[in-house]
Parts: structure tokens; C-alpha cells; sequence
């Protein structure tokens, strides 16, 4: 017993001359400990989830105006025989449809679809700013212009199509029995709802053609009162996001950072103020809840990374740093707002020297590990433009066939 007990007492003297001369944490470990601490206490305090948002978030896309969705068919422009054309097809490209031509080099875009109908744009030429709106029957007979009104987009929600042209913002019922001017103003560029309220670009002094001019940004209600002005500085809104009770926007024009301001049009805040954080044509932003996901990118042909801020700039953590050194990756604000970034790349030139093109599609975990998801291919290019169910819509381009296409991102 005698022996235990100092064979014990030894052991704890050993323990203790050890615990003795452990050297002290360095600087670097205890930096390192006080943010694993403080990221610790955010992903509690803010849970993070690619998965669901409390907050919905309603941003300006206009790779919508490439298609539009009606029952089991999908519509959208293409060419044949040196004419373009206004196609239906089933979603997985079967069934596809000419079902009225344009007068080339005249094109559609912004197909909405409602009942029996479909209405859509039909621009002058593919790089016209303003087209007319037309109806036509889902067989492509009766198509007819809706007045003599030339836009810039046509949207449909809750039985109105909205329209955005020079100089005003309008709605009208699909079957012509109202017709309402929201919003005048010279200079409108561009607009899009959230709910019950319009986000109008106004390019200052301007005629609404110059993109890069100075805009100023309002809030309307679809009755056409009250509208509010949001910023008042020299500020260029571009990539708008709207969510809870702040509108974000990158500004092109004054130093490519990251803005919020309310909905109220009060307060405008630089979230990237305290930063190095600039965007580039590579970069872009969603929000996701609590949550602002971006991406930043050093140098052309350098790996993006990905990070997170919450909403309101005061805490910034890095997502992943592990994507590949890509050529093309595209960050849209509907990719990233699911966690997927796509990667476009050249794979060879065929028989006829052309070059076939693939998109690769991954997707960032909650714990930013990093999956590839599948892969396309085109001739000549290929695009993904929104998710539609359990599935990715993208457009695409090859010798002999061009149109829209589903394709389902559900992994066993």
C-alpha cells in the first residue's frame, strides 16, 4: 500500500513538471483560437443553410427573358433557315415545335405565359434595346401587338404583365381590360418586384440607353404612390437584391464595393467600408438569411473564393478556397443562392474547327466542401439560367439544334 501510494504521488509530480514545461500558446495560436471561438458563436448565433432562408430574397434577373414556362412546354426563341423563329419543347427537348417565324433579323425574348396565351417582345434586331409586346395562341396563331407599346422587359405576376419602357412602368390584364402608367420619369433602365413594390434604375440626365451612367434608384408601389427615392450620392445600383427591409446593390460607378440601403431610402451603408473587398466582372453576390455569400477573385484566371458577411458587414468568414483555377466561372446571383458555381471550359476543336464547350456545375456544401454535380456540353456555347422543381434550366447551342433544356440535380 505504502508503494502505491508513492508510485502515485511520483506520477502526479511527473504530470505536474510536465504541465510546467508545456510553452505558453504563441500569438498566432491564440489568434487562431479567438476566431475558431467567434466563428463558433456566429454559426450558432446565425445558423447558415443554403438549404432555407427565413427572409425571402428578390433580385433583378433577366436571364429569364430567354424562355418562359407554360404547363409541360417551354418557350423560346431560335433559328432555322436563316430565320428566327418562336419554339415550344418539352422540357427535356422533345416534342420541339416551330411554331412561328420573325422576320429575320427580328428576335423574341421575354416569354410570358398565361392561359391559352403567350406573350413575348419582338425586338428589331438581337441587340435592340426596345421591343414591342406581342400576344399570340400557344399553337402560334392570332399573334397580335398589344398596342403600340415598345419595352425592355415583361413580367407577369398575379394576373398583371408589367413592362418596363423609356420614359415609364406599366401594367396591364392580359385580356386588355386595364391598362395603368406606374411610374414616369425620363431615364427609367430597368425595374423588377419584390412583392407589392417595383426597384426602378434611373440613369441621371441620361435617356435610359447608357448603362454605365449614373442611376438613381427608387421604390414605388404598384399603385403608382408613394415612390421613393433610395440613394442620393453618386452611386451606380447594379445587381439589385432586395431582403427583409434593405435593398443590396453593387456600385459599378464609384468603387465596385458592396451597399445596402433601407427601404426607406434613410440609411446607405458601405459594407465593404472596413475591407480590401472589391467585385470585378468575375465576382458576384446573393443573400441567404442572416447571410451575404460573395465571391472575390485576386487576379484574372485565379481561383474565386467564397465568403460570407452578415448582412449587416460585421463578420466576415471564408467559405471555401478550394475551387478550381478556371478559365470561365460563372458566380450569378441564382447559382450562388443555392450554393452552385459553374466552370466553362474548352475541350478540343472538332472536324469542322469547332472548339465544343463544357460546363461543369458544382455545389458548396454547408461546410463549404465542395461536390461536382454533372457536366454539359455544347458547340458553341451553353448557359445556365434559372432552377426550375428539383432541376437546373440552362440554354444552349450546337451544330444543327439550339433551345432550352431541364436537367434534374437530384443525387442519390
Amino acid at each position: 500500500m505504502k508503494s502505491y501510494i508513492i508510485s502515485t504521488l511520483c506520477l502526479l509530480l511527473a504530470l505536474s513538471l510536465t504541465s510546467c514545461l508545456k510553452p505558453p500558446p504563441t500569438a498566432e495560436e491564440l489568434k487562431l483560437q479567438e476566431e475558431t471561438e467567434l466563428a463558433q458563436r456566429m454559426n450558432e448565433q446565425y445558423p447558415f443553410s443554403y438549404e432555407a432562408s427565413a427572409v425571402n430574397t428578390y433580385r433583378y434577373e433577366d436571364n429569364h427573358r430567354l424562355y418562359g414556362l407554360g404547363d409541360d412546354w417551354v418557350y423560346f426563341s431560335s433559328s432555322k433557315d436563316d430565320k428566327n423563329w418562336i419554339c415550344r419543347s418539352r422540357l427535356d427537348g422533345s416534342d420541339k415545335t416551330w411554331i412561328a417565324s420573325l422576320e429575320y433579323p427580328r428576335d423574341a425574348q421575354w416569354f410570358s405565359v398565361y392561359g391559352e396565351w403567350i406573350f413575348f417582345l419582338e425586338f428589331a434586331a438581337p441587340k435592340s434595346k426596345w421591343g414591342r409586346i406581342y400576344r399570340m395562341k400557344q399553337d402560334g396563331t392570332q399573334k397580335t401587338p398589344k398596342e403600340e407599346i415598345y419595352a425592355n422587359n415583361l413580367y407577369l405576376q398575379d394576373g398583371w404583365l408589367y413592362y418596363t419602357r423609356y420614359g415609364a412602368v406599366g401594367r396591364m390584364r392580359p385580356d386588355g381590360s386595364a391598362h395603368e402608367i406606374i411610374l414616369e420619369m425620363d431615364g427609367i433602365y430597368q425595374s423588377f418586384l419584390a412583392e407589392d413594390w417595383l426597384y426602378v434604375s434611373v440613369a441621371r440626365g441620361g435617356d435610359g440607353y447608357v448603362i454605365l451612367a449614373p442611376l438613381d434608384l427608387y421604390r414605388v408601389h404598384i399603385s403608382g404612390s408613394p415612390v421613393i427615392q433610395l440613394d442620393n450620392e453618386e452611386l451606380d445600383p447594379t445587381e439589385i437584391q432586395v431582403s427583409g427591409e434593405w435593398v443590396y446593390f453593387r456600385n459599378r460607378l464609384k468603387d465596385e464595393k458592396l451597399y445596402r440601403v433601407s427601404i426607406e431610402g434613410r440609411t446607405l451603408e458601405n459594407l465593404f467600408e472596413n475591407h480590401s473587398f472589391t467585385f470585378s466582372d468575375g465576382n458576384s453576390f446573393t443573400i441567404i438569411g442572416d447571410w451575404i455569400v460573395y465571391t472575390q477573385q485576386k487576379q484574372y484566371h485565379h481561383p474565386l473564393v467564397v465568403y460570407r458577411m452578415l448582412t449587416d458587414g460585421s463578420y466576415v468568414e471564408m467559405i471555401t478556397n478550394t475551387l478550381p483555377d478556371p478559365l470561365n466561372m460563372s458566380t450569378s446571383p441564382t447559382l450562388l443562392n443555392r450554393g452552385y458555381l459553374s466552370i466553362m471550359e474548352s475541350i478540343g476543336v472538332d472536324n469542322d474547327d469547332i472548339g465544343k464547350t463544357q460546363l461543369t456545375l458544382y455545389k458548396l456544401d454547408n461546410e463549404g466542401q465542395l461536390h461536382t454535380i454533372t457536366s454539359l456540353e455544347a458547340d458553341y456555347y451553353i448557359d445556365p439560367l434559372a432552377f426550375h422543381e428539383n432541376g437546373l434550366i440552362y440554354s444552349f447551342s450546337s451544330k444543327g439544334d439550339s433551345g432550352i433544356r431541364w436537367i434534374s440535380l437530384d443525387q442519390d
